[in-house]
């Protein structure tokens, strides 16, 4: 395997049901390791590497309908999880920041760790030793042990995920849902299914997808846009709230009729907007469905007395919100830490002043 390896040689490196000889090279090349020395060259390898045909990093090549659909679920409570047969330890240590999934909520290929003390520090060191894929049959496995409870949602794309499908839809005491995704746009990705040249094939899992009436996604005329960002853009959209709020109503009391109290969110959780009386801006720190506001800057105009009480009372619930949710309906209810609606907000569209 070390002879194909230096040749290039990737049909016998991707052999076997789990693309054994891959495995076997990673797990000889990171044994020894401590989890911080592998952690830091995978941070040092994602800030140079490059996509070799659209010229672009790699955490910047992200799925825009991926990350809507985990924004969206966040937003509505859902824990969110990647679950795949890639390494654990290399998905670790990007996915919070591009995917806003955090390590202790990713599955995947793992081998056991040993601890030690080096120059009086503990580690944790790589090894050969029993190594777990993350794949095909062992997905179900894997969400077993590291997760523990059965999801209610997946969403695949190759025949690795068969398994995983067939778990999360088939006898679930819960209301589920299936979705596989079909590579097939060749200009703006990759077209393939049954002709993957060395992984990613398609075919008995898109079998089962229709057999379970799970929902199939054909990528080139489903999706209106594939990646988050190209080469014209500065970063992708990844903000739930992006856009314009109007405020409904303060911790269950209403709002004045006659005053707008307004709130903006632009792609870097920057917030600004109007108590109806003053001006506003700041920023906030988001996390999931979590979320904080920071210090706002303000006017300090006075108003009529019933506008001036509404002003106090949103900056009071602003600082008592801890978290958010999107409701079917659209709108946007902010809670504290109680859970308790302190805020609740309607989507303006882009033409409202």
């Amino acid at each position: 395997m070390v002879q194909a390896a230096l040749s290039g040689d990737f049909t016998t490196l991707m052999a076997g049901k789990h693309h054994d000889g891959l495995m076997r090279i990673m797990a000889l090349t990171h044994a020894g390791m401590t989890t911080d020395e592998y952690a830091a060259r995978v941070n040092d390898w994602m800030s140079t590497a490059q996509h070799p045909r659209f010229q672009m990093p790699y955490n910047r090549l992200t799925y825009q309908p991926m990350q809507e659909l985990l924004s969206y679920l966040r937003a509505n409570e859902f824990k969110t999880f990647i679950v795949s047969g890639g390494g654990a330890d290399f998905m670790r240590v990007w996915s919070e920041k591009v995917y806003g999934i955090p390590p202790e909520q990713v599955v995947g290929s793992t081998g056991h760790a040993k601890f030690e003390i080096r120059d009086g520090v503990p580690v944790l060191v790589k090894t050969l030793d029993q190594l777990f894929v993350d794949d095909r049959e062992g997905k179900p496995v894997g969400i077993h042990q590291f997760i523990g409870r059965r999801p209610i949602a997946c969403f695949g794309n190759s025949d690795g995920d068969q398994a995983m499908m067939e778990y999360t839809t088939i006898g679930n005491p819960l209301p589920s849902f299936g979705m596989i995704v079909q590579h097939a746009d060749a200009e703006r990705e990759y077209a393939y299914d049954a002709g993957a040249k060395i992984s990613g094939k398609l075919t008995t899992a898109l079998t089962k997808a229709n057999e379970l009436d799970c929902t199939v996604v054909d990528m080139k005329s489903d999706w209106n846009k594939v990646w988050t960002m190209t080469a014209t853009e500065d970063k992708p959209a990844l903000n739930p709230l992006a856009g314009k709020w109007l405020v409904e109503d303060i911790a269950g009391r209403g709002v004045v009729d006659s005053g707008q109290t307004r709130m903006e969110f632009n792609d870097d959780a920057k917030v600004g907007g109007s108590t109806s009386v003053n001006r506003y801006s700041g920023s906030a720190t988001i996390n999931a469905n979590k979320i904080q506001f920071g210090r706002m800057l303000s006017t300090r105009r006075a108003g009529p007395p019933a506008l001036m009480d509404q002003e106090a009372k949103f900056l009071l619930a602003m600082d008592q919100v801890k978290s958010f949710r999107i409701g079917e309906t659209g709108l946007l209810s902010f809670t504290d830490a109680e859970g308790r609606d302190v805020l609740r907000y309607s989507k303006m569209n882009d033409t409202s002043q």
